[in-house]
């Protein structure tokens, strides 16, 4: 009897192991099937600086853990071979959403590591011929062409602030906080300028749509798409963007069936009106490895989001105040400079669009 109630603690110990590595190896399925958190490193990081200037030495080596790169993105084509440990690249390609395009176009053109002091020459596009030639015939000889640009270092930058008692918790408040803040300005300050006609400054790199002029357009969805692909030379790599309210448009009403070898994404800084199509070949973007973050308490800061002024301008005794300005001490707040080096550059030739368009 003894010997038949040993066993059968024996079985039911087996069963259940059976059933734990069952569910270990159905979590490790379902981890490897998850979507990488591409945003997870630089969120940690600035949370790791919100930390650090704390003092707050287990809520920073916790973070610390969640922060490090990944050493390897099958996601990420070989172009981005030399970015692939940066959390700057992963995390503006976390931002891809229906409303944002620029990490779908991003995916789609040259992207090279930016250096912070050195600007970066590439080659956008070359040219050569070759033929057929029979046996013991001379072989032409052509001499190649290549299209440089060059990519100056500049920089998105945002300053936040946050109370101290946001920052004394630890998860998930203040990641889930750092990850909406973070990602809604940098998404949103990068989108802008990129479909923006605005010309190059020492401050930001020229929209895609600087010195272009729109085509004229035409009478359906169809005849726009061919004008765009004729204007753009050559469309070796096409991505056509326009504003959500018109890519659900034209999706509902038929204009996108059979069009799915060509790239569609939507922008909310596109008007509705408007239709561009860009040259992934023609455009090169820079990125750098890692973010800049910068803590402080002490500063007085004034809250505008559109057009920041500095705090005081004139002669004394008349001086212009910004408004609303913040002490940070006095009101028991952090602030957190955020600085992400990206750029980019694009041929005249690579980018063309359409406005008033009649579907």
């Amino acid at each position: 009897m003894d010997s038949l109630e040993s066993i059968g603690r024996e079985l039911r110990d087996l069963r259940g192991d059976f059933i734990g590595v069952k569910r270990a190896m159905g979590r490790g399925r379902r981890d490897e099937a998850s979507p990488r958190d591409l945003a997870q490193a630089l969120i940690c990081q600035a949370a790791c600086a919100l930390f650090h200037f704390q003092k707050r030495r287990e809520l920073l080596e916790r973070f610390a853990q969640k922060a490090a790169t990944s050493p390897a993105m099958t996601s990420i084509p070989t172009w981005a071979a030399e970015l692939v440990g940066s959390s700057t690249l992963n995390f503006i390609l976390s931002l891809s959403s229906g409303i944002r395009a620029f990490p779908s176009i991003m995916a789609k053109s040259h992207v090279v590591p930016l250096t912070e002091a050195n600007s970066r020459l590439i080659s956008l596009a070359g040219g050569a011929s070759a033929s057929f030639t029979g046996e013991g015939q001379p072989i032409r000889v052509i001499g190649g062409t290549l299209t440089a640009a060059t990519l100056l270092p500049r920089y998105v930058k945002a300053i936040s602030s946050y109370s101290e008692e946001l920052a004394d918790r630890s998860e998930p408040e203040i990641e889930s906080v750092l990850r909406q803040t973070l990602s809604n300005a940098i998404g949103a300050a990068i989108e802008v300028q990129f479909f923006s006609a605005s010309a190059g400054s020492a401050e930001a790199p020229a929209g895609i749509l600087a010195g272009k002029s729109a085509i004229a357009p035409g009478d359906s969805f169809p005849e726009d798409v061919r004008n765009l692909m004729s204007a753009v030379d050559p469309p070796a790599s096409p991505i056509f963007a326009m504003s959500p309210a018109r890519k659900a448009s034209a999706a509902a009403s038929g204009s996108l069936l059979g069009f799915g070898d060509y790239e569609v994404t939507a922008s909310s800084e596109i008007p509705d009106d408007r239709l561009i199509l860009i040259n992934g070949d023609g455009l090169a973007i820079g990125v750098g490895g890692q973010p800049r973050f910068t803590p402080g308490e002490y500063g007085t800061i004034h809250e505008e989001d559109t057009t920041p002024l500095p705090l005081a301008t004139g002669a004394q005794g008349s001086a212009v105040v910004a408004t609303p300005i913040r002490s940070l001490w006095q009101t028991d707040n952090l602030g957190l400079r955020s600085v992400l080096p990206v750029t980019w550059g694009i041929q005249p030739t690579a980018v063309a669009y359409v406005d008033d368009v009649a579907w």
